[in-house]
């Protein structure tokens, strides 16, 4: 996104949305909080899929910001947890948004394993804009080591070429992403990888392994590059977090919180259920919004040892402007 928040604050309709239409997945990877079984135990955390009542409900609260404040998203986003083609909704998910108008990007990631030439002709007609592919290694040994299933590299990547060919046939102008994580790679798997999906893929990313908030909770068990952000730029130390003044995540089951890394859920601020998104996101939000701007975050928040918003390239450093923001959230 070209949008520098630093400009457009205060937003009364966010940047980005996350919607989940599904916390499970089907991979049990071992750098996710999602694919650990006894860690989301240890937090409560629920699991399921998000129904479409509930789906048409948060965009009809959206509709009202966008004609209320005369603001639209820049991105939404139809994945947070868990893998988004395990909810058979996900094209009719898709459709609703796109025949409501509410933003010029939506989109999904998901792990291609499911992706099938019937539901990729499903969510291009539905009126998706961008799809991202996660891959997670280059051959079956390499899935079964990050994933924890054995995965058969060869389908995920002919589920991957199939879709750019449906693309094609379609006219579509949905644009592909395919991106690995840099776990073990070397210089020719890299190669490899590059010469293997750019020829199906608008764009073939090389990203590397991020922490998570409560990152001292969840190791991450392949490592992390230390020296890197996601998309391999030079960490840099960000004092207040950009995420609470642009980003909203909608969970499967309603809940309301401000970070797309919030695994735990330990930040929700409300369910949509029983609240608008106007009000989750215009007063609920504020007082996580005032601890980042003010340093309160204490040991047992979870954005006390959270290192995805100091490195990660995609989140805009917004602290040469704090005091700009106390008077913009008093």
């Amino acid at each position: 996104m070209s949008v520098y928040i630093k400009d457009v604050l205060p937003l009364n309709v966010p940047l980005v949305i996350f919607i989940d239409p599904s916390n499970v997945c089907n991979f049990k990877c071992v750098f996710c909080p999602t694919g650990d079984d006894k860690l989301l135990s240890q937090v409560n955390r629920p699991k399921g899929m998000m129904d479409l009542n509930l789906f048409e409900k948060i965009i009809d609260d959206l509709d009202l910001m966008v004609k209320k404040y005369g603001q639209r998203p820049a991105q939404i986003s139809l994945f947070k947890d868990g893998e988004p083609l395990l909810n058979k909704n996900l094209p009719e998910m898709i459709n609703i948004l796109n025949k409501k108008n509410l933003t010029d990007q939506l989109e999904i990631t998901t792990n291609a394993s499911a992706l099938t030439p019937e539901n990729s002709t499903k969510i291009i007609k539905a009126g998706l804009k961008k799809i991202r592919f996660s891959i997670y290694h280059l051959n079956d040994e390499g899935y079964l080591k990050v994933t924890n299933n054995k995965i058969n590299f060869k389908k995920i990547f002919e589920n991957v070429k199939n879709f750019w060919k449906i693309k094609k046939e379609l006219n579509s102008k949905v644009y592909v992403t395919a991106k690995i994580l840099n776990v073990d790679l070397s210089k020719e798997d890299e190669l490899f990888f590059k010469k293997t999906f750019e020829p199906y893929a608008d764009e073939a990313q090389i990203n590397y392994l991020h922490g998570w908030s409560d990152s001292d909770q969840k190791d991450l068990k392949l490592g992390k590059n230390k020296d890197k952000s996601v998309h391999g730029e030079d960490y840099y130390y960000k004092k207040i977090c950009s995420q609470p003044f642009s980003r909203l995540t909608v969970l499967f089951n309603g809940d309301v919180t401000p970070c797309c890394v919030d695994w735990s859920h330990k930040l929700v601020v409300g369910n949509v259920k029983n609240e608008s998104l106007d009000e989750l996101w215009n007063k609920q939000t504020n007082p996580l919004r005032k601890d980042h701007i003010e340093g309160n975050i204490g040991k047992d928040s979870p954005c006390f040892n959270c290192n995805y918003a100091l490195g990660h390239g995609e989140l805009e450093d917004i602290d040469s402007i704090k005091d700009r923001l106390r008077e913009l959230y008093p």
